[in-house]
């Protein structure tokens, strides 16, 4: 019917000022509901006050002034009786705002009685304003800030002033200061840090805004979201060595040409998958890659702690594997969280897995020639870390190095 509705809370402060506002006004009870407050763009645009609408409240934008219609015709806030208003016509729906749906409007239904009025929103009776008698005029009552999402309503001046903010921006039913909220899918949220996110993909800790793993939240030091181009999200450790970010576990994402070992997917769950080199090269999650050789050195360098330059006689294996899982030497309390696990190997000539418990291969990006690569090999027979090269065919594991 309406250009525009602005939505408040119909609380003591409003009904108050109501009452001091009118001379018909004297006596509510029991409003504690939402309601809404109408607005036009001209006076002469107000509705014929009658019947079915006593009790609606409405604000004209060219006089900045708040209207209440009453059994005597249209009555100004400002304390004055405001003139009957002649029939206008419809006004053009408005258009919903961004941050929710507009809000209920509430009539007032007269008693049966006939001593006074039922004041209806969105179906509900939220409060009985009684007749009154004839009484001294009232407090006058302006719009003193019609600002962005926030009408500002001052009854009075001075110390006995009485001010009341009324909220347009709406989430479902309930009315919002954007200031300090914000709606997502009809359910209100606190702004973190000042900013609006999206609680599906993101969350709120200490006033900064986190992004969740397949809708997980998780700790952000210890832990990132791989994410993968078919939008699978996936949860792994990692850690820094020296100015390498490594994952801490082997990856288990499923590719073709990858393979759990055994065929069994419990092992995968627990060493992650055995990769072809093509099919290594091509798994690593967004921002991160498969390590180069010489990106494995350098770890390897940093691991054993008493070499400047990558040999095949170090030490670097001791810190490398995990703490527990290996078979005779290996656990080491040299360990430095890398973690890596026995998670064997798939031998493509005779398509047979060997080595679980035993030993790990690590596949480096750099290749050797067209039918081979070089890869690192960890074992339980000795504390080295080993590079050499492979037919491309077989199946490793894999590391990813953060870019």
């Amino acid at each position: 019917m309406y250009a525009k509705k602005i939505s408040f809370t119909a609380g003591a402060a409003v009904i108050a000022m109501l009452a001091a506002c009118g001379d018909d006004v004297t006596n509510v009870t029991e409003v504690n509901e939402k309601a809404a407050i109408d607005l036009v763009e001209e006076y002469k645009n107000l509705p014929k006050c009658e019947d079915p609408i006593y009790g609606s409240l409405i604000y004209a934008a060219d006089s900045s002034q708040v209207y209440a219609c009453t059994s005597d015709g249209w009555i100004s806030l400002k304390g004055e009786k405001g003139a009957q208003g002649e029939d206008g016509e419809n006004g053009k729906d408005g258009e919903d705002g961004t941050d929710g749906e507009n809000g209920t409007s509430c009539t007032a239904n007269q008693l049966s009685d006939g001593s006074g009025y039922n004041i209806v929103c969105g179906g509900k009776t939220v409060g009985t304003i009684k007749n009154g008698t004839d009484g001294d005029n009232g407090t006058s009552c302006n719009i003193v800030s019609d600002e962005g999402d926030v009408v500002t309503i001052q009854c009075g001046e001075g110390e006995n002033a009485q001010t009341t903010e009324l909220y347009k921006a709406m989430c479902g039913t309930d009315p919002f200061d954007p200031a300090d909220k914000f709606c997502y899918a009809a359910e209100l949220y606190d702004l973190c840090g000042g900013k609006v996110y999206d609680p599906s993909k993101y969350y709120c800790s200490d006033e900064v805004v986190y992004d969740r793993c397949n809708g997980n939240k998780y700790d952000h030091e210890k832990l990132f979201c791989a994410r993968f181009a078919n939008s699978t999200e996936q949860l792994y450790k990692m850690m820094k060595f020296g100015d390498q970010t490594w994952m801490t576990e082997n990856l288990n994402y499923k590719t073709e040409n990858s393979y759990c070992f055994d065929n069994n997917d419990e092992n995968c769950t627990q060493f992650g998958r055995l990769y072809t080199w093509a099919a290594a090269n091509e798994a690593c999650p967004e921002g991160w890659h498969l390590p180069s050789q010489t990106e494995w050195e350098t770890l390897i360098i940093a691991a054993d702690g008493n070499i400047s330059e990558y040999t095949n006689y170090n030490l670097a294996g001791r810190a490398l594997k995990s703490a527990e899982g290996w078979d005779n030497v290996g656990n080491d309390v040299l360990a430095i969280g890398f973690s890596a696990l026995p998670a064997g190997i798939k031998d493509y000539e005779s398509d047979v897995f060997n080595g679980i418990d035993s030993y790990t291969y690590f596949w480096t990006s750099t290749g050797k020639d067209t039918f081979s690569a070089y890869y690192v090999k960890l074992s339980s027979l000795n504390d080295q870390a080993l590079i050499d090269y492979a037919d491309k065919s077989y199946g490793y594991s894999i590391r990813c190095l953060k870019n």
